[in-house]
């Protein structure tokens, strides 16, 4: 019936979201990892200044900890948004381009990094919507550029990928394209 193809195909998308997220686990460990290993040395350092009473230096500590706290909730509230299930039908909702283009591109930043890739995104103007489920897209992004970056993975110099952005009156083209080899 069309109900368990529906209920099927969002279970595959569901399987694909955690299957690149596994991929994924070691970039998004760092980017948890590394915020809270700067905030235990920022409150033992404060620790040392308050026995010194140093307080202006508390303080800065202190706001510093709240930004690196604020980094690691981003993290987790982008996984949040990634990791939902879609149950929405898509054809009903409004996605704004930009927004899913940096969602995309935030959960795969330090991947891309890592690897040495140069990611291009072009401005994206923020009145391009598009009639699509927002957590569709943002899969559909990051499995464009997490095949790219794979592609290039240890076959480019200068590893680059660049989003091309196309509206016409009722469509948009979204072109993702990468400087590896290619397929052979």
């Amino acid at each position: 019936s069309q109900q368990e193809l529906k209920q099927t195909q969002q279970e595959l998308t569901q399987a694909a979201k955690l299957a690149l997220l596994g991929e994924l686990s070691a970039s998004i460990n760092h980017e948890i990892n590394q915020p809270l290993s700067a905030l235990r040395t920022y409150t033992e350092n404060s620790q040392r200044l308050l026995a010194m009473e140093k307080y202006p230096m508390v303080a800065d500590n202190l706001d510093k900890m709240l930004t690196l706290n604020d980094t690691i909730s981003e993290v987790i509230a982008r996984l949040k948004v990634f990791t939902r299930k879609a149950t929405h039908d898509s054809h009903n909702e409004i996605s704004v381009l930009h927004d899913a283009v940096h969602t995309a591109t935030s959960i795969l930043s330090n991947k891309l990094i890592k690897q040495g890739v140069t990611l291009k995104v072009p401005a994206i103007d923020y009145d391009v919507k598009l009639a699509i489920h927002s957590v569709e897209l943002e899969q559909v992004l990051i499995n464009l550029f997490h095949n790219a970056a794979q592609a290039m993975e240890n076959h480019c110099i200068d590893p680059q990928i660049s989003i091309a952005v196309q509206c016409h009156d009722d469509s948009c083209d979204i072109l993702v394209s990468d400087n590896g080899p290619g397929m052979s």
